[in-house]
């Protein structure tokens, strides 16, 4: 009979621990941090534009455990945010693990034209407090 209480007293610390721990799961909760801003390259109305910032009705979706491009239909990213007014955006408490970010938008040019825009990139947080920075450029979408 004591031998059992000792069986269960060194089983069961093993069992606390290692239903604790997490492999690899895209996600949020974790410690890691995805941030950065969208930007416009590329050449619009004849204008070679480079680095411009976007701020007007921009939004960065998340798509939890994707190593390539997840499509256009934004119903089956995770979760979502909108970029502050300088195009800045940040996904925090992030577990490690392969993401996707896809941006739509508008782009208001100085010629007083909105303009749709879009684009991703990949993301694979490999430590569990990284703190990555991940400019996203996006360009114009075609009618």
């Amino acid at each position: 009979m004591n031998f059992l209480k000792y069986k269960v007293c060194l089983i069961l610390p093993f069992c606390f621990v290692f239903s604790g721990c997490r492999k690899n799961a895209s996600g949020s909760g974790g410690k890691a941090q995805i941030t950065g801003y969208v930007e416009l390259t590329g050449v619009v109305d004849g204008i070679n534009v480079n680095q411009a910032r976007i701020s007007n009705n921009t939004v960065v979706y998340i798509k939890y455990g994707a190593t390539s491009f997840p499509g256009t239909d934004v119903s089956q990213y995770d979760s979502q945010q909108n970029v502050d007014s300088k195009g800045n955006f940040d996904f925090g408490l992030m577990f490690e693990g392969n993401y996707y970010l896809y941006v739509t938008g508008d782009y208001f040019a100085p010629n007083s034209y909105y303009y749709a825009v879009a684009g991703g990139t990949q993301v694979n947080i490999n430590t569990r407090k990284a703190n990555l920075n991940y400019d996203i450029a996006v360009s114009v979408v075609k009618p």
